[in-house]
């Protein structure tokens, strides 16, 4: 197996607020996904949003910052959970559920990284693109692209196909809301609004916003102090919640 990893992947999973940023598209987006039912046949009955949400954050970001030996080992553990929620529920996660998202790592990735770091050159990004379809082929995944260019029109076929607004989105929607508070929960849709792909404006709470986006490229020049300690997760969380994550996430 090559490495699911790359040295811009592993650069977007190094910090709390990178892994943050990261993880407010992807559960904006998850939440809107036709697949996300299996959200509830998959995580622990006695965890809540928050514990598993930091679980599969501090997961993720050891597969994609451990050393290359130790990767398959992790992805392995992957393929067990999902089988165990496949055996719960009776019946296969659909395959484009699956690339729906390794789609969403490459993109959120990039996206992220733009912010955090500045945009990916060619190589980091042609490299980020090839590590996580790696992790794809890793976990069996049918039907993946081979080239940067052949995801890039999957991806866009797939965000009109495979996403909608549920009462399950709802429900996802409202315990993040619970979990931050009111105005956090405000604060965090504008920012949600500046990660999101065009393509799912015609259902989301706030729209995909592009002068957001720039807005939030200013973090770059923050000092690395800042940067390195969380300032934006304190930001977006109440303190205990942001302390939580700091601590979990913080790898430097």
């Amino acid at each position: 197996m090559e490495m699911v990893t790359s040295a811009a992947t592993r650069r977007v999973w190094s910090t709390p607020d990178a892994v943050l940023l990261f993880a407010t598209g992807l559960l904006s987006e998850f939440a809107h996904n036709k697949a996300v039912d299996w959200l509830w046949v998959s995580r622990s009955a006695h965890k809540d949003l928050l514990e598993r949400s930091l679980d599969t954050a501090a997961f993720l970001q050891d597969v994609f910052t451990c050393h290359p030996s130790a990767a398959m080992a992790k992805v392995d553990r992957i393929n067990r959970v999902h089988a165990e929620a496949q055996r719960v529920r009776g019946e296969a996660i659909p395959h484009w559920a699956y690339r729906d998202f390794i789609y969403l790592f490459i993109d959120y990735g990039e996206r992220v990284h733009e912010i955090v770091y500045g945009r990916m050159s060619e190589k980091d990004r042609v490299e980020h693109c090839r590590s996580m379809l790696e992790l794809g082929s890793a976990m069996e995944i049918a039907d993946l692209p081979s080239t940067y260019e052949e995801y890039r029109v999957q991806r866009h076929k797939q965000l009109l196909a495979n996403y909608s607004r549920s009462a399950l989105t709802d429900r996802l929607l409202k315990e993040i809301g619970s979990i931050v508070g009111p105005w956090r929960y405000q604060v965090l849709l504008t920012v949600q609004s500046g990660l999101l792909p065009e393509e799912l404006a015609s259902f989301m709470t706030r729209k995909p916003n592009r002068s957001v986006y720039e807005l939030l490229k200013l973090y770059r020049y923050l000092p690395a102090s800042k940067k390195n300690n969380g300032w934006l997760t304190y930001l977006l969380l109440p303190d205990e919640v942001a302390e939580r994550v700091v601590r979990r996430l913080s790898i430097l």
